[in-house]
């Protein structure tokens, strides 16, 4: 595949409920003809990076927020676009998943949990404050790297390699929060934008505490 060396990496998430995994992914394959990346679908949604010249891009993103065949699948979607000099991608790749985000929690409705977790984005000035109090753990679940970087005060590194360590975390601080107060704990997976803050506020919910993430 001849792809230009410069061009624009598109990352997208969705969480929405995708009634035939298969048809999306065929469907995909011949919408992403000419871009490299991957693509992630699975019942609970999509989640996706590709690359190629802007206009094929564009072409793509047009095509596939009114396709039939998706069925609203991508309607709505915000892409976050980067430029390149350097193509990111090698090849092509449209996966059939479990999940879009392998946390490994049985019973996750993610599409019909999503609002409840937009409805926790707290803005920076409220952030600032709210990170402050002594009720509050501040998880960041990045990887280690990213944490080293750079972090917000007294934030909490869980280790994470993958998602289900993210999980296995917080289920096996949860006792220890609760005994230090667990009517007044907020756990929070703050830093990462996108999918990866999304999905960790949903397992914290399911561990009984209250979630939030700063609003990117």
């Amino acid at each position: 595949m001849n792809i230009p060396e410069s061009g624009v990496h598109i990352a997208f998430y969705r969480f929405v409920r995708v009634d035939d995994v298969a048809a999306v992914c065929a469907r995909l394959g011949e919408l992403t003809d000419g871009l490299l990346g991957t693509v992630l679908v699975a019942t609970e949604g999509v989640n996706g990076m590709l690359a190629a010249p802007s206009a094929r891009l564009e072409e793509f993103i047009a095509a596939a927020a009114d396709d039939p065949v998706l069925m609203g699948v991508f309607a709505g979607i915000t892409y976050k676009r980067t430029a390149y000099e350097r193509i990111p991608f090698s090849r092509k790749l449209i996966k059939a998943k479990r999940e879009i985000v392998p946390l490994g929690v049985d019973g996750l409705d993610m599409p019909a949990r999503v609002d409840d977790v937009s409805a926790t984005d707290v803005p920076p000035h409220e952030w600032r404050a709210l990170i402050r109090r002594d009720d509050v753990i501040v998880l960041d679940n990045r990887n280690s790297f990213e944490f080293g970087v750079g972090r917000f005060k007294g934030a909490v590194d869980p280790g994470v390699v993958n998602f289900r360590d993210f999980r296995d975390y917080v289920e096996q601080h949860a006792p220890q929060w609760r005994a230090e107060g667990a009517s007044r704990s907020r756990c929070t997976a703050p830093v990462a934008s996108g999918v990866r803050s999304r999905a960790p506020g949903c397992k914290i919910s399911v561990c009984k505490f209250t979630s939030c993430r700063a609003e990117s």
